[in-house]
């Protein structure tokens, strides 16, 4: 099963790209949060990649408790540039329904939970102002 969804962020690639250089860690209550708060999320990060002027980070998120409609999924955070203020964040997940459940309710779970962590990363990315990249100590 495959899912993909898209936000532009209103701040520029080089604000936003450094966030996910270290732990992502700080994502898991954005996560926790689009699950509605029932299940806890666990973040871990792959090695990131440059692609032209994107940056590629593979992503996989696993839920608490186990078993539950969304088993771990597999994802790719990308972020591009829009132009010298903006850019945008994509989310593309794949993972495998669990036997017996309904094909089309994984989908509109997944579809929300994508949906969820996109609109909590603007809110996050929004309203810190700070310089530094949570998770990393670097500034961004």
């Amino acid at each position: 099963m495959f899912a993909r969804d898209f936000v532009h962020v209103n701040r520029p690639f080089e604000q936003v790209a450094p966030r996910f250089s270290g732990s992502v860690s700080w994502l898991e209550p954005i996560v926790d949060a689009a699950l509605g708060g029932t299940r806890r999320a666990h973040c871990s990060r792959g090695s990131l990649r440059l692609r032209e002027s994107s940056l590629l980070v593979p992503l996989t998120l696993f839920f608490d408790p186990n078993p539950s409609v969304l088993t771990p999924l597999t994802a790719d955070l990308t972020v591009t540039p829009l132009d010298a203020m903006q850019c945008v964040l994509t989310l593309e997940a794949r993972l495998q329904p669990p036997a017996g459940v309904e094909r089309t309710t994984v989908q509109h779970t997944v579809d929300s939970v994508l949906r969820g962590v996109l609109h909590g990363l603007v809110e996050v990315i929004g309203a810190d102002h700070s310089t530094r990249a949570p998770g990393t100590g670097a500034t961004a």
